[in-house]
């Protein structure tokens, strides 16, 4: 391998784990407010989520997504719903530092940037946000337990939906297909932050990291608040660990194929947890 092509994979590698390090971090931080205010520590805990429920509504959500697919040959709905879910994640995260109107006018700010300047950064902003608010209300709403079983049921998903079926690489390329992207785009380099989305294809320059992949180390980080931040973040360090061997191992291979990330990220982010849970 050429010098070049090695600091270009450095580089990824770097821009890849300071990408997702700044949700993690932010995720944690939005659920440390919330947790600290009474009323919605209260609300939370009186709705709590059961993985049943969720693995239900993942199903259900992820069967109505294919038969939107076939069903709308155009972008604008898909583009609507991802308004819709940015929104959501931008009213959590900013409202959680912040008045209502100035959470409104930011979020109103993030969805217009998003719909008026299609570009990597934009995508990267509005996605990250979307993640971070969606995960700390599930992750305050769920326990730590319920979270290891569902990262090992949808671990197991996650092969078979990217190695076996495949099913999961045609639900991305259906959504991408119609104008959205279902993943934080990393970029090799800073200038290609402002790349227009339809020039994105996963290769040397770009790499695609699932929001599945990004969420689930927030929700697991927040729900273990409860015992402490130290968990929290030794979690997010465990995570890291997985997405570090899913590069090297995986994605610096010469010919570059969707993996299923989450298996690698789940075991770091629980040998994390477990091994926290010596120390408080």
């Amino acid at each position: 391998m050429s010098s070049n092509k090695k600091i270009l994979k450095l580089k990824l590698f770097f821009s890849e784990i300071l990408s997702f390090s700044a949700i993690q971090i932010l995720g944690i931080l939005v659920g440390l407010r919330l947790f600290s205010i009474p009323e919605v520590k209260a609300q939370v805990e009186a709705h709590p989520v059961k993985w049943t429920d969720f693995l239900i509504a993942f199903a259900v959500g992820t069967v109505l997504i294919f038969l939107a697919i076939k069903a709308f040959k155009r972008g604008i709905f898909f583009r609507i719903f991802i308004g819709f879910l940015i929104f959501f994640g931008c009213i959590i995260v900013f409202g959680s530092f912040m008045p209502d109107i100035p959470a409104i006018v930011l979020t109103i700010v993030c969805i217009y940037f998003y719909y008026r300047h299609p570009n990597v950064i934009t995508q990267n902003i509005a996605i990250g946000l979307a993640i971070s608010g969606a995960s700390v209300m599930l992750g305050l709403s769920i326990t730590v337990w319920q979270v290891l079983i569902l990262l090992a049921i949808l671990s197991v998903y996650d092969i078979i939906a990217v190695w076996k079926t495949k099913h999961m690489i045609k639900l991305f390329k259906g959504l991408a297909e119609r104008g959205v992207i279902m993943a934080l785009i990393i970029p090799s380099k800073i200038s290609n932050i402002w790349a227009n989305l339809r020039q994105v294809k996963p290769g040397e320059e770009f790499l695609l990291l699932g929001t599945g992949d990004i969420a689930f180390p927030i929700i697991f980080a927040v729900s273990a608040l409860k015992y402490s931040i130290w968990s929290s973040v030794a979690i997010i360090l465990g995570a890291l660990l997985g997405l570090s061997f899913i590069h090297f191992f995986f994605i610096a291979k010469k010919e570059r194929k969707p993996i299923p990330a989450l298996p690698p990220i789940a075991v770091g982010s629980a040998l994390g947890f477990f091994i926290s849970l010596l120390f408080i």
